[in-house]
């Protein structure tokens, strides 16, 4: 019997989906568990602390699937994790530096078949088996970040090329819940700046922060504050995360029809398209998979007008794949084909 892990780590939530097999002709037994943030650049302790919540969450869940599957851990000795093979993929985990500095924290968690990425490397595992020797991953979620991959010699892994955007919310982060989240905000600001009428979904922005529909001039108050009954990385993680919860918002009075609504969803689609640029410039006339992560990316009203500007600047794609869960594809990477 074998145990497989992946770890997804963002900058909202942790997801790990385990996988039991039993033996070589039976079928997976797959279980999942989530936690707080992990990115790494909201500190080592925050991402242990949800890594170790999310891997025991999906343990206690497989677990109660089939009590043949349960696996004791964290493990009692040093490497003896009980997994034979784990992939996790961090935000904030994509440089040599970040994997030196995890790395020796995980792999007595985790065992010695780890393979620690940036969770960006998730998103290649649809290209195995294509083709194509190319790919886009592009993450539209609370954060954002493109990339460019190709396939190595052996044709075993793909090995990044090329990268723009994803320097988090303070440098960048163009393209993302953060940016539509944030530019909500801004519209609400502007409309009662200038004495106009506010937009029925102004009126909710408000209210996600709390506030009556008389007090947007309290507005910016309300996003800058910190929970001070937080650590301060997951404090500022929650206020990002706060804003970037107005994407919602937005999006369903842009599919609603609402000007404003759709005249911001078109300005963050088209950060999206700038961020592909460069990447789109590197490959040429290569023909390439594009894959697409985070849940601003499955937005329907919102990926129609990235369509819209790709096909504007004449770009084609081999493929699109919309990744909804790239910690299951990465898992079944993992997993032996039956």
């Amino acid at each position: 019997m074998s145990h497989y892990l992946c770890i997804d780590g963002g900058g909202t939530k942790t997801s790990a989906t385990v996988a039991y097999v039993a033996s070589s002709s039976t079928v997976p037994i797959i279980a999942r568990g989530e936690a707080g943030p992990s990115n790494l650049t909201f500190g080592l302790d925050v991402c242990l602390t949800a890594t170790k919540e999310a891997v025991s969450n999906a343990l206690a869940a497989l677990a109660q699937k089939d009590s043949h599957a349960a696996l004791s851990w964290p493990p009692s000795a040093a490497g003896d994790s009980g997994f034979t093979a784990v992939w996790a993929g961090y935000a904030g985990c994509a440089r040599p530096p970040d994997h030196a500095l995890l790395f020796p924290h995980l792999e007595p968690l985790l065992g010695p078949h780890l393979r620690l990425t940036g969770d960006a490397e998730l998103l290649v595992a649809p290209l195995a088996g294509r083709s194509v020797d190319a790919c886009v991953t592009l993450i539209c979620g609370t954060g954002s970040l493109g990339l460019l991959w190709r396939k190595d010699a052996d044709g075993e892994r793909a090995q990044q090329v090329a990268r723009s955007g994803g320097w988090g919310p303070l440098l960048g982060d163009e393209g993302s819940g953060w940016s539509l989240g944030k530019a909500a905000v801004k519209s609400v600001l502007t409309f009662s700046a200038n004495n106009r009428p506010l937009r029925s979904w102004h009126s909710a922005v408000l209210l996600h922060f709390g506030l009556a529909v008389d007090q947007a001039n309290r507005l910016i108050t309300a996003c800058a504050g910190l929970d001070n009954t937080l650590a301060p990385s997951l404090a500022d993680s929650e206020r990002k995360r706060r804003i970037a919860a107005c994407t919602r918002i937005a999006v369903d009075a842009a599919r609603a029809g609402d000007g404003e609504a759709l005249r911001i969803v078109r300005k963050v689609a088209s950060e999206v398209v700038d961020t592909l640029e460069p990447l789109v410039a590197a490959l040429g006339d290569e023909k390439a998979l594009l894959v697409v992560a985070g849940g601003l990316g499955q937005v329907d009203v919102f990926w129609h007008e990235v369509e819209r500007g790709m096909q504007a600047r004449g770009w084609t794609w081999d493929e699109v794949v919309k990744l909804a869960d790239p910690g299951m594809s990465g898992l079944m990477s993992l997993v032996p084909t039956q």
